[in-house]
């Protein structure tokens, strides 16, 4: 099983290297070289208590990768910010930069998980749409989740394993 993380920020590199140091292959994706590259070099810049630890490690054996691209993958989890504008709005730049990475990569089967603070229907309005670009019927073919962030920054690794969470197997 492989996980796509699109966004290594304060939840989705806790996110994937929690994942992979439970038994799933994950490919971590950011748009930021530099974070890319103080990951590949064992460098932490998430304050996260045992991280860096759980980091090496599944570094070490090959069960987290990480590049500016996504790859194939089952599950893809967009954990990407969502800044307030200047109106007070959520910029829903980031959410629609990484569906659009992630459409050539999806294949029949796959479920997208959207984690960040969005505002009510972005789901249906906002991704639903661009995940239609890779001709897949939603809910029969793909499948598209919203999960929200129940995480505080700190104790994510302790909150990811107390908190109740479901990732499908086949």
């Amino acid at each position: 099983m492989k996980l796509c993380v699109i966004g290594l920020g304060y939840i989705g590199l806790p996110s994937a290297v929690f994942f992979a140091s439970h038994g799933l292959h994950v490919h971590g994706v950011d748009i930021d070289l530099e974070r890319i590259e103080k990951i590949k070099k064992k460098e932490i810049y998430v304050e996260e208590t045992g991280l860096k630890e759980m980091m090496t490690a599944v570094l070490d054996n090959g069960s987290l990768t990480v590049s500016d691209k996504p790859v194939e993958a089952d599950f893809f989890l967009l954990a990407v910010p969502t800044p307030v504008s200047p109106l007070k709005s959520a910029n829903l730049d980031y959410v629609i930069r990484a569906a659009e990475m992630i459409v050539p990569y999806i294949r029949k089967g796959n479920l997208v998980i959207l984690e960040s603070t969005v505002p009510p229907l972005t789901v249906n309005n906002v991704l639903i749409p661009i995940l239609k670009q890779a001709r897949y019927i939603i809910g029969e073919e793909i499948f598209v989740s919203y999960s929200a962030e129940r995480v505080l920054p700190g104790s994510l690794l302790e909150e990811l394993t107390c908190n109740d969470r479901v990732l499908p197997t086949r």
